[in-house]
């Protein structure tokens, strides 16, 4: 099985910040708690453009994938997003190689 990667960025509505980073602290709270399958869970905010949130992800597998999106904490993020954002782009990633996460093309040891 390949590792699979997933990456998003938000652009916020200034006074939309603070609940968008309230929701994806309660998305991670459950990623850490239900969701073995989700290896890598990061939310960044942008050095440069402060209302642009990155949102990546790292999943075992597709049912782990397909498990995060299918969560109500998930549903909860998503709903959110068209009253606080302008824009939002998604990148599907495999994983080929990488540092920490063990394996190699992909694959976990």
């Amino acid at each position: 099985m390949s590792l699979i990667g997933k990456i998003s960025s938000f652009r916020l509505q200034a006074e939309w910040r603070a609940p968008l980073l309230d929701a994806m602290r309660d998305l991670h709270a459950y990623v850490e708690a239900e969701e073995p399958g989700t290896i890598v869970f990061l939310v960044h905010s942008d050095q440069e453009k402060p209302d642009t949130i990155w949102l990546y992800s790292v999943f075992a597998d597709e049912e782990s994938r397909l498990r995060h999106h299918s969560s109500t904490a998930y549903a909860k993020l998503t709903d959110l997003l068209p009253q606080v954002t302008s824009a939002v782009e998604e990148t599907n990633l495999l994983v080929i190689e990488n540092k920490g996460l063990g394996g190699g093309e992909g694959t976990p040891s």
